[in-house]
């Protein structure tokens, strides 16, 4: 039988309030069936476990190409399909593996504790503002070889495309204005970097972008491009969201912040489980690409389909007790962030850096709680997930 929603935890905020809504939502159409039609989206929505998991596995029939709008410069990774996709992920697949990444983190944590000792010598500081944004902002700049005058300019880029753009493509809707002329001004930012002379031979993730190979050819411009763009999106805004929703989980639960405090290998396990109940991806957008009964529905040739990451990992079929936060959860094979050829690419950078974050953290939220005069602030739009501002001060 479906689980009846229940919120956990320390009630009272807004954000509180609009979680429990959210979750609510899912758990009521998982209770409908695995698959409905949702008029809003013209799209069937998946919301159980299994049919999830087929959407994101079998991209034959779900295809990432055929649900995008956007063209040229602007398709990336996340709007192709094999084999195409697949050659052009091996492009920077060596740059993203557990083994490379894991070189990275004595830089993440110098970055970590510079930012952390500013933000407490304040006193009074967001969590957001002043710590989960810089933070990936600052390594995935520093990736890339983006010289730091310029990451002032990421946050304004990555909040129109995700606004204007990311969230249209549930609705099947062309990109706004003003993501439109945001994307076109990192693209001519990318472009004239793409072109200085010798720029293929530094060693950074630009570097390896302009001396690559997909099939053995070079890749083009657009290709580049996109490549970047998606490393500015993926590389750090999910990343602020998964450290921000960390903390917050944290101090929502303060048995579970004791138990990670004592025993600081669970960080790990935290971070999964920040991951599964509160992931910073809501959702996986495709189109049929050929009719399909998922969950005991036909889908016909053409019809996009919205599968709810989210929903899926609250799924009471999978997972005992969903709705608790549960940082000792094993196993936790949650849905954040996809699966199958699709799987995120800079899912072990993420995994790193929020791991790192919440160790550096785990001592301040002991002597730290949410402002009462500045509650916590949500940000949900559909596609990602987000706590956008959480304000402590000392106690």
């Amino acid at each position: 039988m479906e689980e009846q929603f229940e919120l956990h935890g320390l009630p009272g905020t807004q954000a509180e309030a609009e979680l429990a809504t959210l979750y609510a939502r899912y758990a009521a159409r998982r209770a409908a069936g695995a698959v409905s039609w949702e008029t809003d989206l013209q799209a069937w929505g998946v919301y159980r476990y299994a049919e999830v998991k087929r959407v994101c596995m079998d991209w034959e029939t779900f295809s990432s190409e055929r649900a995008t709008l956007r063209e040229g410069p602007h398709r990336n990774l996340l709007d192709m399909d094999p084999p195409r996709h697949a050659a052009l992920r091996r492009v920077l697949a060596k740059e993203f593996t557990p083994g490379t990444i894991a070189r990275l983190e004595p830089r993440i944590r110098a970055i970590t504790d510079e930012l952390l000792a500013a933000a407490l010598a304040r006193g009074r500081f967001d969590v957001v503002a002043d710590f989960a944004h810089p933070l990936p902002v600052t390594v995935i700049a520093e990736m890339l070889g983006v010289p730091a005058s310029e990451r002032p300019r990421y946050r304004r880029w990555a909040a129109a495309i995700l606004a204007g753009e990311f969230a249209g493509r549930r609705q099947g809707t062309a990109p706004t204005p003003e993501a439109v002329a945001a994307r076109a001004e990192m693209n001519a930012w990318f472009a004239e970097e793409c072109r200085r002379p010798g720029r293929a031979d530094q060693d950074d993730l630009l570097g390896a972008l302009l001396s690559g190979r997909a099939d053995g050819e070079p890749l083009t411009e657009a290709e580049v491009l996109a490549f970047c763009s998606l490393l500015l999106m993926a590389g750090h805004v999910t990343t602020v969201n998964l450290i921000a929703n960390a903390t917050f989980c944290l101090l929502r639960y303060p048995d579970q912040l004791a138990l990670v405090e004592r025993d600081r290998a669970l960080v790990v396990d935290a971070v999964e489980e920040v991951l599964r109940f509160v992931g910073p991806a809501q959702d996986v957008v495709r189109v049929a690409a050929k009719p399909v009964t998922l969950g005991g529905i036909d889908i016909a040739e053409g019809q996009r389909v919205v599968a709810w990451l989210a929903s899926a990992s609250r799924d009471p079929r999978m997972f005992i007790d969903p709705d608790r936060f549960d940082v000792q959860r094993r196993p936790n094979p949650h849905l954040a962030f996809g699966l199958g050829v699709h799987f995120c690419l800079g899912a072990p950078l993420a995994r790193l850096e929020a791991r790192v974050a919440l160790d550096a953290l785990l001592d301040p939220l002991t002597r730290l709680r949410p402002c009462d005069a500045d509650p916590p602030r949500l940000d949900a739009d559909g596609t990602l997930l987000g706590i956008s501002r959480l304000v402590l001060e000392g106690v």
